[in-house]
């Protein structure tokens, strides 16, 4: 029985070889690509949480400067303030082509953030008036009449940027 095996196996030894050799090879492959799949998702996690850290420092930085905005119009005492318009979206802007990795909510609320913090100066001329920026290019001029209106419009805004930051800030890992 033994000779037969031994006799089976010497006469096709070349073919359970090759098909040996070939499983050999199938795992391989099958291996190196989930090893490549593995790293490929450990890299998109990777580019979501630094997308998502990027853009909830940025937002905070802005929540900061419209509290403090708000905080400093509660305090002009009769005069007139200057409001300016700066680059507040930098980090959005750069990243706005990578946005799409992030979840639904996510990107609504982002948006919705920066669109809102983008249209600022706009709105604050429609409820003051001055739709025409004052000599000094980039700022709009309130007069302590539309100091209350201003501080509404920033504590609307507010609210959007605290929804995308805690949004954000639910999915860092």
């Amino acid at each position: 029985m033994l000779d037969c095996i031994a006799i089976f196996l010497e006469k096709y030894q070349i073919i359970f070889t090759g098909i040996i050799g070939f499983l050999g090879v199938i795992i391989t492959i099958s291996m190196n690509s989930k090893i490549s799949r593995d790293q490929d998702y450990r890299n998109i996690d990777h580019k979501k949480n630094s997308l998502r850290i990027a853009l909830y420092t940025e937002l905070s930085l802005l929540l900061s400067s419209y509290k403090l905005r708000i905080e400093q119009l509660n305090n002009i005492n009769g005069r007139s303030a200057l409001i300016r318009d700066y680059d507040s979206n930098q980090i959005y802007l750069k990243m706005l082509p990578e946005i799409g990795l992030l979840s639904k909510s996510e990107i609504e609320t982002v948006m919705t953030a920066y669109q809102l913090n983008n249209e600022l100066l706009f709105r604050l001329g429609v409820c003051t008036g001055s739709l025409e920026l004052s000599k000094n290019q980039g700022y709009v001029k309130v007069t302590m009449e539309y100091v209350q209106v201003v501080v509404d419009i920033h504590s609307e805004f507010l609210k959007a940027i605290e929804a995308a930051l805690e949004e954000l800030n639910y999915n860092i890992k």
